[in-house]
């Protein structure tokens, strides 16, 4: 049975459907572990920290859609929350922005971590169209929400067309509408450790 949506605050409304059946998610998760050429729940693939990885299967399917002026990452975690997900993914949205602010990697660095030193921050202005939005929700150790998102927008106005893409940090902001599609992760807890090599916050699936 469908559970019945609502809206669990001002600017962000959902609806939550059943997830996978046993049979499919059953299949998915045996595909990626024959993929990956291991067969077993969860560790390191290679005997080494070089791949972390967790067998689990999608539960709950999410659809959420947010009112004009919404923050997108500020309603991706009241939306995350409301439908009370730990660990998730984000399946994908489309949205009209007024704004969106994007980070990217412009460096390597000579020692880890990564700082703002490395990075570069594109500030664009609307109208632009969200055309897809991916990512993963997991747990800080404080148990605090860590949403990891990455979009790709067109912009209209005097660049029609043109398209950009980065790691999504706040700033981006609801023109019209924006629909999101997030799910929830079962038999896998993500969450996020400092990383001994890159000493930031990395996702560790257990």
């Amino acid at each position: 049975m469908h559970r019945a949506g609502r809206q669990m605050n001002p600017g962000v409304s959902w609806f939550a459907g059943p997830g996978f059946g046993e049979r499919q998610a059953g299949f998915l998760c045996r595909t990626a572990i024959w993929l990956n050429g291991v067969i077993g729940l969860g560790g390191e693939l290679d005997g080494t920290a070089s791949i972390r990885y967790a067998a689990g299967a999608l539960g709950r399917v999410v659809v959420g859609r947010f009112a004009p002026g919404t923050e997108l990452l500020d309603g991706l975690a009241r939306l995350v929350e409301g439908a009370g997900i730990r660990s998730g993914v984000i399946l994908g949205g489309a949205a009209s922005l007024e704004s969106a602010r994007l980070r990217n990697v412009r460096s390597r660095p000579a020692e880890w971590p990564i700082t703002d030193a490395n990075r570069v921050y594109l500030d664009l202005d609307g109208p632009l169209e969200l055309l897809s939005i991916a990512g993963n929700i997991s747990r800080r150790d404080d148990g605090g929400l860590h949403l990891h998102a990455h979009v790709v927008v067109s912009a209209g106005g005097d660049r029609p067309g043109a398209c950009y893409g980065g790691h999504l940090v706040e700033g981006a902001r609801v023109l019209s509408t924006a629909e999101i599609v997030v799910a929830e992760v079962v038999g896998v807890d993500l969450l996020r450790h400092v990383d001994p090599e890159t000493r930031v916050v990395e996702l560790y699936p257990e």
